[in-house]
């Protein structure tokens, strides 16, 4: 089977660095044909891209047998209908689609019919015979939009490989933090990880432990979001217990994993996390928002700790617990190292296929 495959490829972007991985395993078996989809671009009169650009995009997926496109918004222009170019990029594709859906925006109040009315006009289409999502979360909401159910697969998210781990204090003194305690908040910087949360957490908790923001700026983010963390930073006056180390490689990645004491996910709102799973994937013990995905890992494996989703006192009550509870920590550890044989790209590709071969039923 021939099967393209549309992606941010390359730079600073968590979906490209997943797509990578899922390519590789899926050419053990098929031919796939990588057509990327490149961040926007920077001119000063929109900072999107061209619907001609998108509709260029959709015309190569006609070369496979089945295309397989990777969705967010901001790939495709963001939220506004006016930019949001999706339609336009899937009404040149020929070839059944299937489609990963790895957000769905749904907003609050005012926002809830328009962005209804935005998701059906872009998921609700023909051409898409199949709907990948990593969370059960994401059925309900899809089928209320007109999509069947029986064309939703829920596929579990992988964890990536890790790396081996530098010492502990090496990793520490490499980000500026010998002699503390370190609390992580890994991946991409984006406002629904909460933040302000663990800034708020990190006033109550005592001065030794300092808090690694071990990520930056996602290349498809158009916002000031990162700036406007550094100024809170400033602002709450906790510059000297809070590192932002900016884009990390896969090294640097592992650098992280070894500095952190524990990581913590206080996600306000999230579908299946790529971040998360790659903390798992290095054996860390995390503490995480009791979100419906994480509830379901903590149920199902036991290899997440929780906290009531938005409560910084209970935040902080679980944070300095397992700081001080090194069992607990590494029991953590141990459930989450145990449960990475069962998270595999290689496992993900072969339920990708049987998804293909449904589509093109």
């Amino acid at each position: 089977m021939k099967v393209t495959f549309a992606t941010p490829w390359h730079g600073e972007c968590g979906i490209a660095h997943y797509s990578q991985r899922l390519v590789a395993a899926l050419r053990e078996h098929l031919e796939v044909t990588v057509v990327p989809l490149e961040p926007p671009s920077d001119r000063p009169e929109n900072g999107i891209r061209s619907a001609a650009y998108y509709r260029e995009r959709g015309r190569e997926l006609n070369a496979g047998e089945v295309a397989h496109v990777q969705f967010q918004y901001f790939f495709f222009g963001g939220v506004s209908p006016l930019k949001n170019q999706f339609r336009a990029f899937l009404r040149e594709v020929q070839v059944p689609v299937v489609l990963t859906v790895h957000e769905l925006e749904w907003g609050m109040g005012w926002q809830r019919p328009v962005l209804a009315w935005l998701n059906r006009r872009l998921l609700r289409r023909p051409a898409i015979r199949g709907y990948i999502v990593h969370t059960p979360a994401y059925q309900d909401p899809l089928e209320r939009l007109g999509v069947p159910r029986e064309r939703v697969y829920v596929l579990s998210l992988p964890w990536p490989e890790p790396l081996p781990l530098p010492e502990a204090a090496e990793a520490k003194e490499r980000f500026g933090l010998h002699g503390r305690r370190v609390v992580t908040i890994f991946g991409f910087i984006a406002r629904r990880k909460g933040y302000e949360l663990a800034l708020e957490a990190l006033r109550r908790l005592p001065s030794d432990v300092a808090l690694l923001i071990a990520g930056g700026r996602n290349v498809y983010d158009r916002t000031d979001y990162v700036e406007q963390l550094r100024e809170r930073v400033a602002a709450l006056g906790l510059r000297e217990r809070v590192v932002i180390t900016g884009y990390l490689s896969e090294e640097g990645v592992a650098a992280a994993m070894a500095a952190s004491d524990l990581v913590v996910a206080p996600f306000t709102a999230m579908s299946a996390s790529a971040s998360l799973a790659t903390c798992l994937a290095y054996g860390r013990a995390v503490l995480a928002s009791d979100l419906p995905p994480n509830r379901a890992l903590a149920e199902e494996e036991r290899c997440l700790a929780l906290f009531r989703s938005g409560d910084v006192d209970d935040l902080v009550a679980q944070t300095e617990a397992l700081l001080a509870d090194e069992a607990a920590r590494r029991r953590l550890m141990a459930r989450a190292e145990a449960g990475r044989a069962a998270h595999t790209f290689a496992r993900l590709a072969e339920e990708t296929r049987a998804v293909y071969h449904a589509a093109q039923g």
